[in-house]
């Protein structure tokens, strides 16, 4: 995560950090089945994943009571008032620019992101942009995956902009590029800062190592000093999901809880509480938050299709077809809207929906799609699934290999390595 100004606007990017899981994916704990390669008989069961220590600590995560920030109703009453007040005309278009882009990191409103996306756009290709514009484009576009259209707008600010070098490096990482230490030997060391931290354990998150990524995650939330109560909503947040990507959905609750009570409203913390509804088997809540949140962010005809589909998973949960059958309908109307417009950002999404809905033509299609844009550990596994799906040995073999020598081992890549012992034998 990044923190950044932009005329006195406080503007948080945070590439690749917001990434969900479907509710249909293979579970942590146990041996995924395969269509391809071994047996039950042969197919050694994985061991259940262990929790970290620090999550007993009782400071972990730390209450509002604990660690007072501003009141986060109050902070965005007046983000909505500064967006009442900044109107269309130069100079205010930049500042309403990154307030839309803040309110939607925040609640999560696509009418938002794509209002933002296209004013900072249109900003940053004028004649007499300033560095301000350049950056804020250059942070949408990365954002939104469009990372040589965010490189060529670094390029026009000054070599020296620490801004500038640590949007490139989050930008590497996305594209898998980055170049990693492999220990952190002084990983909790006494000066380590925030952003530092949390980039740490993202890394560790990313090695298979959750009690690595939670120590981070722990310290972090003590050297965070702002008064602001979004970073570390943030913060709580990713926990829960690297809880939840090890297959933790009881214990990422607690985190998605202690994040909405520091933020209330805060749409992605909402729609992994969601989620970790349905995992522990509480669909009836879980298609509850989901509407509330699929309403908050656009509604049925205008939101986020990700949750829709993630509603007609659980509407299937339900027993109830003809609602399942409707989500998934609005889904993949939206997929397709988003699709058209920002291919590169929704590719990795859609492909888990049509695998969701059995398309394994058009998962297939668009998971070599998001390779074109970013060639990391996780775009790899993500082919792999689709090949497993597709009971096709040869190209879960070399998404599997491509994967592995990426160097890293996210759960998810762990997950896959029963059926790639298959892989040996041919």
């Amino acid at each position: 995560m990044r923190l950044f100004t932009v005329n006195g606007l406080l503007v948080l990017f945070a590439l690749a950090a917001c990434q969900s899981i479907s509710i249909g994916s293979k579970p942590q704990n146990g041996s995924p089945e395969s269509k391809i390669g071994l047996t039950a008989e042969e197919s050694p069961k994985s061991p259940e994943p262990a929790l970290p220590a620090t999550l007993m600590l009782a400071n972990y995560p730390l209450s509002p009571s604990d660690r007072p920030t501003t009141d986060a109703a109050a902070a965005i009453a007046h983000l909505e008032g500064r967006l009442s007040e900044a109107g269309a005309a130069s100079p205010s278009a930049l500042v309403r620019a990154g307030l839309l882009y803040q309110r939607y990191q925040i609640l999560g409103r696509i009418a938002d992101l794509d209002q933002a996306f296209s004013s900072a756009k249109q900003l940053a290709s004028a004649a007499d942009a300033g560095d301000d514009a350049q950056l804020l484009w250059a942070t949408l576009a990365a954002y939104m995956h469009e990372f040589e259209a965010a490189e060529r707008a670094l390029d026009r600010l000054p070599a020296a902009s620490s801004a500038k070098a640590a949007l490139l490096a989050q930008i590497k990482t996305a594209r898998g590029q980055a170049e990693r230490a492999p220990v952190f030997e002084s990983q909790l060391a006494a000066g380590a800062e925030f952003n530092d931290l949390v980039q740490r354990a993202g890394y560790c998150v990313d090695s298979g190592d959750l009690d690595c990524a939670t120590q981070h995650y722990h310290r972090a939330q003590f050297v965070y000093h702002d008064t602001a109560a979004f970073p570390l909503a943030w913060l709580h947040t990713q926990q829960g999901i690297a809880l939840l990507r090890f297959g933790h959905p009881d214990w990422a609750l607690r985190f998605f809880d202690a994040a909405l009570a520091r933020m209330p409203g805060y749409f992605l913390a909402a729609e992994h509480r969601a989620e970790c509804l349905a995992r522990t088997g509480k669909p009836a809540l879980a298609r509850e938050e989901y509407l509330k949140i699929i309403d908050q962010t656009g509604g049925a005809n205008a939101g986020n299709p990700e949750f829709m589909a993630a509603l007609a998973e659980v509407e299937g949960a339900l027993g109830n077809a003809a609602e399942q059958r409707r989500w998934e309908q609005l889904a993949r109307q939206g997929y397709a809207t988003r699709l058209k417009h920002y291919p590169n950002a929704y590719a990795q999404h859609a492909v888990e929906f049509y695998m969701q809905i059995n398309d394994l033509i058009t998962a297939e299609r668009l998971a070599r799609q998001n390779l074109q844009v970013r060639q990391d550990v996780g775009s790899y596994v993500l082919l792999a699934e689709v090949a497993l799906e597709k009971a096709d040995q040869a190209q879960f073999c070399d998404a599997y290999q491509n994967a592995i020598k990426t160097g890293l081992m996210p759960p998810e890549l762990s997950a896959l390595r029963v059926q790639a012992l298959a892989c040996n034998k041919h």
